[in-house]
C-alpha cells in the first residue's frame, strides 16, 4: 500500500531582491516560504529560471532549500543586458 499526503499549491514568491551585483555575476535572493505559505508541506526545492528580456525563460536551476541564486554574466557583450528571474517552490 502506498500512502501519500497532498498539499495545496504554494503561494507565489514575491520577495525577490538583488543581493549582489558585479561585472561578472548577479545574485538574487528571496524569503523562504513557511508551511502556511507552502501549501502545508515543507519546501524541498526552489526552482529558478531566467531570461534575457526576451520572455524565453531557460536555464532551469533546481537549487534545493537555498534562498539565493547567482547567475554568471561575464560573457563579452553582456554589459547593460537586462535579466529577469522567476522563482518557484
Amino acid at each position: 500500500m502506498v500512502t501519500g499526503i497532498a498539499g495545496s499549491i504554494p503561494l507565489k514568491i514575491t520577495t525577490q531582491k538583488i543581493l549582489l551585483q558585479s561585472q561578472t555575476s548577479l545574485t538574487i535572493g528571496w524569503a523562504a516560504l513557511n508551511s502556511n505559505q507552502s501549501g502545508g508541506l515543507s519546501v524541498t526545492n526552489y526552482v529558478v529560471t531566467s531570461d534575457n528580456a526576451d520572455f524565453i525563460y531557460a536555464n532551469l536551476n533546481t537549487i534545493g532549500q537555498t534562498t539565493s541564486f547567482t547567475k554568471i554574466v561575464s560573457q563579452p557583450g553582456n554589459e547593460g543586458k537586462i535579466y529577469r528571474f522567476r522563482v518557484a517552490a
